[in-house]
């Protein structure tokens, strides 16, 4: 049995995003967003979501990681038709 392959359009999306500090401590910028609309979903290791928030009027995000564990996580991207993800690592 074979899985199931997956699409994923990046666009012109993916070459404006940043993701900063990192490493971060209380907050994480998410800017160069081209998309109104578009959702950020932080999710640990463990694939478990964490945040999620929407992106309304703006080119960034910002994500409060102070009351997080310090570990990696994936910071998730994503539009209409496009989707990027990120790595960060929360510190304290």
């Amino acid at each position: 049995s074979y899985s199931t392959v997956a699409v994923v359009n990046l666009g012109a999306n993916a070459a404006t995003l940043q993701v900063y500090p990192n490493p971060a401590v209380s907050l994480v910028t998410i800017s160069g967003i081209q998309q109104e609309n578009a959702t950020v979903t932080l999710v640990s290791e463990l694939g478990q979501v964490m945040i999620v928030a929407r992106v309304e009027n703006s080119n960034q995000v910002q994500l409060n990681v102070s009351g997080l564990a310090s570990g990696v996580y994936f910071v998730r991207i994503g539009g209409t038709d496009w989707t990027a993800i990120k790595t960060i690592l929360v510190r304290h």
